[in-house]
Order: C-alpha cells, then structure tokens, then sequence
C-alpha cells in the first residue's frame, strides 16, 4: 500500500486520485496513518454501502455498551438487535432500507 502525507495529498490530489485507482493508498498526518482511501471498485468489492452501515453498527453498539442503562434502555436495544437480525434474515440490505425511505420521502 501506498503512504503519502496529507499535505502532499492536497499539493498534488490529481496524482494522489490517479494511484488510488491503482492500489489503496494511506494518508499520515504528523506521522500518524489518519485514513486510507481507496477506489471506488476495491469500496464495491469489499461491500460498499453495507461495509460501512456495519461500521455504523459497531460503532452505536459500542457507544451503547460503554454507557450506563435502565432495564427500559437494555430492552429497547435487545429489541433492537432482535429486529436488525430478523430484518438481514429476511433479505432486507442497507440499499433496499434507503430506497423504501426515500421512496416514503417522495411519496410523502
């Protein structure tokens, strides 16, 4: 994978665009990998939308994890969860969600 700097990466994004459709490139700032981009092939090889509505997942669930709750709060969330599972059982995606919400928007 190839590394750059954040500076150099705003200097010379026409380049920077030009490698991330070769090969996933990481971005440091003061030394630190901040972020890796990647092409939007390789986003849709590893599961596009639905890779990053399971980060959003993770990320709530651990937010709710590290925070204190009532015996209503605990209920909700198993429910929840008990809903989310039933839904990807039954075939429901993160893309067909977005498109019945948009279309009760539309609609609406």
């Amino acid at each position: 994978m190839h590394t750059i700097t954040s500076e150099k990466a705003k200097d010379q994004f026409g380049t920077f665009i030009s490698t991330v459709q070769r090969e996933p490139v990481a971005i440091t700032n003061h030394g630190r990998r901040v972020a890796v981009t990647l092409s939007s092939q390789d986003f849709e090889a590893l599961g596009g939308n639905e890779m990053i509505h399971k980060l959003q997942q993770k990320r709530f669930q651990k937010k709710i994890s590290d925070e204190p709750k009532d015996k209503d709060t605990e209920a909700l969330i198993t429910l929840m969860c008990d809903m989310q599972k039933e839904a990807k059982e039954k075939g429901l995606t993160q893309e067909k969600l977005d498109d019945i919400l948009h279309a009760s928007i539309v609609n609406s």
